[in-house]
């Protein structure tokens, strides 16, 4: 049985090759994260993984729903490609419904690095949303600089609060004590 025809899919492309141009062997592991519901035709779509050998190129092509279709539950979702061959990766993937109906070739997709290294690299459009957050963020942070004096004044009034309490409850019994009640 084929998926819903109201999910919107992608087809992704790949080839592997070593340094030398050689294809390289082994294949690819795309599995979703999460159980999806078809919300058209009330499918069900397991989170199977699909696994697709490398041919005699290197090469191979998967057809995939899109992670942020309108008719799928939950979304957006996120794929895990694992590679298949020494020196292989796992990563995390997602496919915007703003490419569905396209060819999308994985080498655009997944960044050269792996995420430990890409994560010692800032662009500067992501330096400037950064720094614009952390400008914005002055006075929470002033705040929560002064939060330690807050809470130890906050303790020493509920201290003082407590044995006004005490005080109270032994007045109190005190006074009924007196009235002989």
């Amino acid at each position: 049985m084929a998926l819903p025809t109201t999910l919107s899919t992608c087809t992704v492309v790949g080839t592997y090759v070593d340094l030398s141009g050689n294809p390289v062997r082994g294949s690819i592991n795309i599995t979703p994260q999460t159980i999806l519901k078809e919300v058209t035709q009330n499918f069900i779509i397991m989170p199977v993984v699909i696994q697709k050998t490398f041919d005699a190129t290197g090469s191979f092509t998967v057809v995939l729903p899109v992670t942020s279709d309108t008719d799928v539950t939950s979304q957006p979702f996120i794929y895990t490609f694992e590679e298949n061959f020494t020196g292989g990766r796992t990563i995390e993937l997602a496919l915007p419904l703003s490419v569905a109906g396209t060819t999308q070739n994985l080498a655009d997709l997944l960044p050269a690095l792996d995420a430990a290294d890409a994560a010692a690299f800032v662009s500067v459009d992501a330096y400037q949303a950064l720094l614009t957050r952390y400008n914005t963020s002055e006075t929470i942070r002033v705040l929560v600089v002064d939060a330690d004096e807050k809470a130890d004044d906050a303790n020493s009034h509920a201290s003082a609060a407590a044995a006004a309490a005490a005080a109270l409850a032994n007045y109190n019994t005190n006074q009924l004590m007196m009235m002989g009640v």
